[in-house]
């Protein structure tokens, strides 16, 4: 059963995805690309088998995953065009090229073919989950204890319940959390996406556009080379967000220091989400406004603070015109459509 479990990885949590569910795991969805309105079972969608895992050839990379994938060569000997591969970082960079190695035993003596193909299919069947398994233990899992009341808790604190109130160390947890579904979401965080636009502007065309032959794709849903960079570096940022480290250590202490939350809710459960939960839009100003649906009744927007009350927030209740816009918001922004109720889509 753990095999299991951290081979099928949700691009979406199921923590997350649970609280649409109309009925036991199901959720009403849409997919864009089928047009297809369709009951679906959380435990299957939105997800990918070792999404989350370090494979041989992956460009992103940490020691404790090469030694556990390469260890197996240690007795052997790897030459590469009459170079010898004495790094796990080489292996893994020169993994592409299994076929052209020169594998020999200690004296000296080649493998087998047969051997070869036995080794090679080894090292393609070995994966390191650490990053799924910490995700889920250190961040997925502690989401039901934060959203479950937190519809209740923000409508007391509407209707001022002098018992009720929401504390500095709940806005970092949500503001954790945003920064979470933003990057964890199939579009990933927007950022990221100009940086990868970036990239490919400067890449050679015919690389960064080529298509990845099915059998050599490391990744299922990585058709391109530009997939591929794309998702070293969502991978290389998750493992940043754990150990609250570099860049998104900056980022969380930026949002700490500069944002506040509007929370807007939704007493009918009415709010959609999506593929991406938390996303980045632009209002009738043409602001840009960071937004995540965290529940069927809690959509939270993100907003500079004010100077003169810099740990204010603010909550709303929404009409459900308001719904309605924000869940065409949501909408703009997926692929993939999930709700507790059940959708009217114009086919």
């Amino acid at each position: 059963m753990q095999g299991t479990m951290s081979k099928l990885h949700h691009k979406v949590p199921q923590t997350y995805m649970r609280a649409w569910c109309f009925s036991g795991e199901s959720v009403h969805t849409y997919d864009k690309e089928t047009k297809k309105l369709l009951n679906r079972n959380i435990s299957t969608i939105l997800a990918e088998n070792y999404f989350h895992s370090i494979k041989a050839g992956s460009l992103y990379t940490t020691p404790k995953a090469l030694n556990k994938i390469f260890g197996l060569l240690d007795q052997y000997t790897v030459k590469l065009n009459g170079k010898i591969l004495d790094s796990k970082d080489e292996l893994n960079q020169n993994f592409q090229d299994y076929d052209e190695w020169e594998i020999t035993y200690p004296n000296g003596n080649k493998v087998s073919k047969k051997k070869r193909n036995e080794i090679k299919q080894q090292l393609i069947s070995i994966s390191d989950d650490t990053l799924e398994k910490r995700w889920s233990s250190e961040l997925e899992n502690g989401w039901p204890s934060i959203s479950k009341n937190l519809y209740t808790r923000l409508h007391k604190i509407l209707t001022k319940d002098p018992n009720e109130v929401l504390t500095f160390e709940d806005f970092k947890k949500l503001i954790k959390y945003f920064i979470m579904f933003d990057w964890r979401g199939e579009n990933s965080n927007a950022t990221l996406n100009w940086f990868m636009d970036f990239l490919k502007d400067i890449f050679p065309f015919d690389k960064s556009d080529m298509v990845i032959p099915e059998e050599k794709r490391i990744y299922r849903s990585d058709k391109t080379v530009f997939d591929e960079i794309k998702h070293a570096a969502m991978l290389r940022f998750y493992g940043q967000l754990l150990d609250n480290r570099d860049g998104m250590k900056k980022i969380y202490e930026s949002y700490l220091a500069n944002l506040t939350i509007i929370f807007l809710l939704d007493r009918n459960s009415g709010l959609i989400t999506s593929d991406n939960p938390a996303y980045e839009t632009v209002d009738e100003n043409g602001n840009k406004v960071p937004i995540f649906v965290a529940t069927p009744k809690v959509l939270i927007m993100l907003a500079k603070k004010d100077p003169l009350e810099p740990n204010a927030y603010k909550i709303k209740l929404m009409d459900q015109q308001e719904v309605e816009y924000y869940n065409n918001k949501t909408f703009e922004q997926a692929s993939f459509i999930i709700s507790k109720k059940e959708l009217n889509i114009p086919q």
